[in-house]
């Protein structure tokens, strides 16, 4: 082990950021009531952040890191809750080697065509550093799960199936110097610009407390039940559709996961949040396959938006759409375990049948049905205000008028908002529309 590394394992309190107790006395108290152990191992974190053994899986009597969590290892609580420490693992005796594997390995999601390794694609698709959380990220994520989550206290008297932030901790300037020695020199080009900006902001690390088990997520159940139906399909058949069946219906108990699921988003739109972003189509989205747990929870927060930080009625029902499609998909992944949410979804009806195809059309009809019912029911125990235009949609049951005055006057028929003043400036993207006659002459300019 590099001793060099392991002596630096104290986090003094000069290097807290973010501390729940100081940024969210209310959540605090009440955690601290519910989850009294979380108090003890908290006092500790604030004083020394534990170095792993490994980037790889792990497990030991305090620490675990199950298959897939390559930025994130957890602390056991008593129960089925964890403490999660996020980018904790910079002092990782063989990081080193965890980098250069992610160095060489072309990502999977375009594995037979991709230009890029995965250190390459995190940094240019996501701007996330590899292995490690920048302090502008760890802050940015705790200051919206602490919103978020008192939010659902207040409102609902208890906390949602999300991450409760606790602290964020900025690594010494000693620490980040040595990951980028690790880092850097594995870099080139438009990555290591990308990698040097991120980087000039500080690392840090995120600790948050996690209501329940951080796995399996659906990314990982669907990806492993493919992989096995396939293995144990009948020949001429791509798939095993029976094991699926059976395995969801005896081992998992769907009709629960997915009304969970359902009414976390619910309770989010009810306190005037969509739990995506329609800008945030870079990153993962906390109701996408990587971050939905089969338990019912969401293990990120990061793509929660304010519906009121939205500028109007088009980013709204754009918000709106946003939110069902990736809940649609996130569905069929988990009940038809096709693929893992992140490879390409096979084609599997002819191409006379457009889309959506089939199941696409029956989730959308449930997923949509059983929101409606949650959200309806959950307020008839709290009452709040909706969101004007999301009260339509519900008590209207997506009348033509809705859809065609509102909706689809907002995203598509109502065109361009242009003041007078621009109006010159309307022919400057037409350059390049007439490049000739088609005689093959160039077409002058007037």
């Amino acid at each position: 082990m590099n001793t060099s590394i392991a002596k630096k394992q104290s986090a003094p309190a000069s290097l807290l950021a973010w501390d729940v107790a100081l940024s969210a006395p209310v959540l605090w108290k009440h955690l601290r009531e519910t989850e009294p152990w979380v108090a003890a191992e908290l006092e500790n974190l604030r004083r020394e952040i534990p170095i792993p053994p490994t980037n790889n899986t792990f497990e030991t009597e305090r620490l675990f890191r199950p298959s897939g969590h390559f930025r994130a290892f957890y602390i056991r609580g008593p129960g089925d809750s964890v403490l999660a420490i996020k980018g904790g693992d910079l002092r990782c005796a063989d990081q080193q080697a965890f980098l250069h594997v992610m160095h060489e390995r072309p990502f999977e999601r375009y594995q037979r065509h991709s230009v890029l390794n995965a250190l390459e694609y995190f940094l240019i698709q996501e701007r996330k550093i590899p292995g490690a959380l920048t302090l502008a990220e760890g802050l940015s994520e705790a200051q919206r799960a602490a919103e978020v989550q008192s939010g659902f206290l207040a409102k609902f008297g208890e906390l949602g199936g999300l991450p409760v932030p606790l602290l964020v901790i900025r690594w010494s300037p000693e620490v980040e110097a040595e990951f980028r020695a690790r880092l850097l020199p594995l870099l080139s080009g438009f990555s290591l610009e990308i990698a040097q900006g991120e980087l000039e902001g500080g690392l840090a690390c995120y600790v948050y407390w996690f209501p329940k088990a951080p796995f399996p997520r659906v990314s990982h159940f669907a990806g492993a039940l493919a992989m096995e139906s396939s293995r144990t399909s009948t020949a001429g058949f791509q798939q095993n559709t029976r094991l699926i069946y059976d395995t969801l219906k005896h081992e998992v108990a769907p009709e629960w996961v997915l009304d969970s699921w359902l009414k976390l988003v619910a309770k989010l739109m009810l306190l005037g949040y969509f739990p995506s972003d329609a800008q945030h189509f870079k990153n993962g989205q906390c109701i996408e396959p990587q971050n939905v747990l089969v338990n019912g929870t969401f293990a990120d927060v990061d793509s929660v938006t304010p519906m009121r930080d939205l500028a109007g009625d088009r980013e709204f029902y754009t918000g709106f759409l946003c939110m069902l499609n990736l809940l649609v998909n996130t569905v069929r992944v988990f009940l038809i375990a096709e693929n893992n949410g992140a490879t390409s979804q096979p084609s599997p009806f002819p191409p006379q049948f457009q889309r959506p195809d089939f199941m696409e059309m029956l989730l959308v009809i449930h997923v949509w049905e059983r929101m409606k019912t949650h959200l309806l029911e959950v307020r008839k125990g709290f009452p709040v205000t909706l969101d004007p235009r999301l009260e339509e949609l519900v008590s209207s049951n997506l009348s033509f008028q809705v859809l065609f005055d509102k909706i689809l006057y907002a995203i598509y028929y109502a065109g361009p908002q242009l003041p007078e003043s621009i109006r010159p400036m309307l022919g400057i993207t037409a350059a390049y529309n007439h490049v000739g006659d088609t005689d093959g002459a160039t077409r002058k300019a007037p």
